[in-house]
């Protein structure tokens, strides 16, 4: 309000204000001015006269050097958080990854990757959910059991997307410890559109799409490669290829799993050097 009043006061158009139920988020912007900590256990904010209670603070504590930037005051189904942005100097060592890796994303096993290993996340809808949208819909709009069961219900698609977030965080964890990445531009948007929707959105698969992409030691291969199809050792095209097959066998006799030769591919396709045949 002090914004907008300031604003109004240099003549600026701030149009009329309107009606907010609720807000998620107040930024926090600058540390030691809107808020700063007294000790692990409070916490002071722009605005209040009393100091307030935290949990989970003394996680900064041991770590030194740790420069604290802006926060936000988050308001979420389960109660308030504290979301605090912070940097650190991590000096000169450098830090030893594993050999380059290729990744295959797929509907029945969420990744495979070129070295063998197979990841599959599955988080479905529990029945607690399906409950709470039964009893809103015998809830009188507007009334505050509705609301109520509203803030239930929300409450439920938190923890789902909790542990959604915390699969594809431990699988990306596990995928950057290599030197590089290399994965395909999979049209995911298309697929949970397809006869897989359910199972793409049960799935993490967006979530560690997104956070690889984000990385510099990721490289993403146009969706056009033919990293499925393409044999490695003949360098010829298989053309004759369905979903229902499960094991890619050539005529030259190579014969491998479906999704770890789709993986092994992205890093041989990736090559600027690698020259292979596409229609002989």
């Amino acid at each position: 309000m002090k914004s907008l009043a300031s604003l109004k006061e240099h003549n600026r158009s701030i149009g009329r204000l309107r009606y907010k139920s609720e807000y998620e988020s107040v930024n926090l912007q600058q540390y030691s001015i809107t808020y700063r900590f007294y000790d692990e256990r409070h916490i002071g904010i722009q605005g209040f006269k009393i100091r307030i209670r935290i949990n989970g603070a003394n996680q900064f504590w041991n770590i030194p050097n740790l420069e604290f930037a802006n926060a936000k005051l988050l308001n979420l189904p389960d109660g308030y958080y504290l979301a605090i942005t912070t940097y650190q100097n991590k000096g000169g060592e450098k830090r030893k990854y594993k050999p380059e890796i290729g990744i295959d994303m797929g509907i029945k096993t969420t990744i495979t990757t070129s070295e063998g290993k197979k990841y599959k996340v599955l988080v479905e809808e529990s029945e607690r959910i399906k409950k709470c949208q039964r009893l809103i819909a015998r809830r009188k709009k507007g009334s505050n059991n509705r609301y109520k069961a509203v803030k239930l219900l929300r409450r439920e698609y938190q923890k789902l997307d909790s542990k959604k977030r915390d699969a594809a965080n431990k699988i990306v964890h596990e995928l950057l410890e290599h030197e590089r990445v290399y994965m395909q531009d999979e049209n995911l948007k298309g697929w949970h559109k397809g006869l897989f929707g359910r199972t793409v959105q049960h799935s993490a698969l967006g979530l560690i799409k997104r956070k690889l992409i984000m990385n510099e030691r990721v490289t993403v291969l146009p969706v056009n490669k033919p990293t499925t199809k393409y044999c490695p050792v003949c360098r010829k095209l298989k053309k004759d290829i369905t979903l229902a097959d499960r094991v890619y066998e050539c005529t030259c006799g190579y014969r491998e799993d479906r999704d770890i030769h789709a993986a092994r591919n992205m890093i041989l396709l990736s090559k600027k050097n690698y020259l292979w045949d596409a229609g002989k």
